[in-house]
């Protein structure tokens, strides 16, 4: 049985994740910023996991795990089974 949910940011429809019930769908998180407001990127560092972020076009690496989605606080973080997911942090 497949359970759906909102996103908690924009309202849009998606699957539910227990692991992860604040996460947000993918057009959010592809709006990632940093504090300043500048695009972030999000990868497994390789086939085995692992986390980076970067600037989205420089490829700058960007240290932290917490982002920003619409200004509202959030954190990217690996996902259990690879990929990446953000969950967001405050409302």
């Amino acid at each position: 049985m497949n359970e759906y949910c909102a996103c908690p940011l924009c309202g849009a429809p998606m699957r539910f994740d227990p692991r992860y019930p604040r996460a947000v769908c993918p057009q959010c998180a592809a709006q990632a910023c940093d504090s300043q407001g500048h695009p972030l990127d999000f990868y497994n560092e390789d086939m085995s996991g692992g986390f980076r972020a970067v600037l989205r076009g420089s490829g700058q690496p960007y240290p932290f795990h917490e982002c920003f989605i619409g200004g509202v606080r959030c954190y990217a973080d690996e996902a259990r089974l690879g990929g990446i997911v953000i969950q967001v942090l405050e409302r």
